[in-house]
């Protein structure tokens, strides 16, 4: 299972503000689960990190309004390429690709 950066913050935030919320509870349910992050997962989370230290970038992309996010689209066509599920509490942006499986926590 690829997972998507939305997992990925939500699984971060959870540990460290020590509660075990949905992503944590997903993620104990998946047992011996063989888990994947894409590269472009990876790409966001490194972004997002930066972008979070630069406030006026943050707002000129809010501005310029991006239907779908690109990293969204590659992280689910990756996932695809591969035969796996996405997981992803924000399942708009993936049930848009087609044959692509997407799990919701």
């Amino acid at each position: 299972m690829l997972l998507d950066t939305s997992f990925c913050i939500d699984l971060m935030k959870e540990q460290a503000g020590g509660r075990r919320g949905p992503a944590t509870e997903k993620l104990a349910s998946l047992g011996e689960e063989r888990l994947a992050i894409s590269v472009f997962t990876l790409g966001e989370l490194f972004a997002g990190a930066e972008s979070s230290r630069n406030i006026r970038t943050v707002s000129f992309l809010k501005r310029s309004g991006t239907p779908v996010p690109l990293m969204d689209i590659l992280i689910g066509t990756s996932a695809k390429e591969h035969g796996l599920a996405v997981l992803t509490r924000d399942v708009s942006h993936f049930r848009r690709i087609p044959m692509l499986s997407v799990i919701e926590y």
